[in-house]
Order: structure tokens, then C-alpha cells, then sequence
């Protein structure tokens, strides 16, 4: 399995399974992880990390989310 494929099946299963949001994903990856959901995921992705920054408190961590929703393939998200 690819580690795209990897990273894509990590978030989708923090954004489906409610209680799992409260893990966390290694910092030294975190980047990529967010940014490659967000780049092959489509809305339910891109809300879940909205959600996550929203209630982040984290300057580091809200800065991670911002890069990572900014590469969405949809651009009318990021007009919300």
C-alpha cells in the first residue's frame, strides 16, 4: 500500500469514527498527513479540519490546518 493511500485511510477513519479525533497523529508527519487528506479528500475532509482549527488553541497546529485546507482541489471552499 502506498503511503498516500496510508495517510488518506488515517484521516478518513479520525473523521468517521468520533471518538478516535482524539488521537494524534506524530508531529514530525502531521503536515503531510493533513495536506495529502485534504488534496485527495473532498468536503467531509476539508470540514473536519476546519473543525480542528477552529477549536485548536495551538498556534503551530492551526498553522499546520491552514496550510494543509489551503490545498484543496475545490476552491469554493476556501471562499466559506
Amino acid at each position: 500500500m502506498q503511503s498516500k493511500e496510508k495517510m488518506y485511510r488515517m484521516i478518513n477513519l479520525l473523521v468517521s469514527v468520533p471518538f478516535l479525533s482524539s488521537l494524534t497523529i506524530s508531529p514530525h508527519i502531521r503536515d503531510i498527513v493533513y495536506h495529502t487528506a485534504i488534496k485527495f479528500g473532498g468536503i467531509e475532509e476539508w470540514e473536519f479540519m476546519w473543525q480542528r482549527y477552529q477549536a485548536s488553541v495551538d498556534p503551530t497546529e492551526k498553522s499546520r490546518i491552514l496550510y494543509a485546507i489551503s490545498g484543496t482541489k475545490e476552491p469554493w471552499l476556501l471562499n466559506r
